[in-house]
């Protein structure tokens, strides 16, 4: 396994703000690896939350990504919410406890958008595909003079028969120790 290296540090100094500086990256306080493995969370859960508020909308589709200012588009949407079923520890059998899911709609389009998800920048779709979601292209009424990319999630008719709400379910996070023991691990393994 080859060392990961930080080129994206150099670029990322482009979009140096002296007033509101980044707390991860202009800083040395906080591991690139963690912060992989936040991404990783924040992702599984606003995929969760939309899975399990998808089958309780009217709408059979929900963006939950979109190429275009959250705080633009808020301003022109209607906030909207319904109840989603968050799934116990003993899974499908289990007690269900509903929840309060908020999104906003724009001209019958549903938008499950947060400031920290829209950070996120999607190039393609082929590692989440998977989880139901597909990177799509089309201008919107909002913006007509461009097409817009944008993250989509389907509904699908046994939303808690899936295998993959449990893997969103479940933290994928390893104690420190733990992570320092695999990557010295890997390390050995590397210098062999």
């Amino acid at each position: 396994m080859e060392k990961v290296t930080k080129p994206y540090r150099s670029f990322m100094k482009f979009f140096d703000d002296i007033k509101h500086p980044s707390l991860s990256l202009d800083s040395d306080d906080v591991t690139e690896e963690s912060v992989y493995r936040v991404a990783d969370e924040l992702l599984k859960s606003h995929i969760y939350s939309a899975k399990t508020a998808l089958p309780f909308m009217t709408h059979k589709k929900l963006i939950l990504w979109i190429d275009y200012d959250f705080f633009a588009l808020k301003k022109i949407a209607q906030k909207v919410s319904c109840e989603r079923v968050e799934m116990s520890d003993e899974g499908i059998n289990g007690e269900k406890k509903t929840r309060k899911y908020h999104f906003h709609v724009v001209d019958n389009e549903a938008f499950a958008l947060s400031p920290a998800f829209q950070a996120f920048v999607f190039v393609g779709h082929d590692g989440i595909s998977k989880f139901g979601l597909s990177l799509k292209m089309k201008k919107f009424s909002f913006l007509q003079e461009r097409e817009l990319r944008y993250l989509e999630l389907e509904a699908v008719d046994e939303p808690f028969n899936s295998v993959d709400l449990e893997f969103f379910r479940r933290s994928a996070m390893v104690s420190p120790d733990e992570y320092r023991k695999r990557h010295r691990q890997l390390e050995t393994n590397d210098a062999k």
